[in-house]
């Protein structure tokens, strides 16, 4: 699990600064249907691959700022 955040102005430093929730995934299959993971070798006579990114519902939040919390509803594209 990977948490990269950046804060242009600061206020979003130490304990209490950022508060985020929610997951994102991907995955990959190629074009009969199987599994490809992210180490693999990508193959031309298995194109094309599908990328399918989710995320779950969830938000971020600092202690300052107005409005200092954004929601977002979770959603699958492909």
């Amino acid at each position: 699990r990977y948490n990269y955040w950046g804060d242009d102005d600061g206020d979003g430093q130490g304990i209490n600064g950022v508060t985020a929730t929610g997951d994102i995934s991907v995955s990959f299959v190629d074009k009969d249907g199987n599994t490809v993971n992210r180490s693999d070798a990508l193959d031309i006579c298995k194109a094309p691959y599908k990328v399918t990114l989710s995320s779950t519902d969830g938000y971020l939040q600092t202690e300052y700022g107005v409005p200092n919390r954004a929601s977002f509803n979770g959603q699958t594209v492909t």
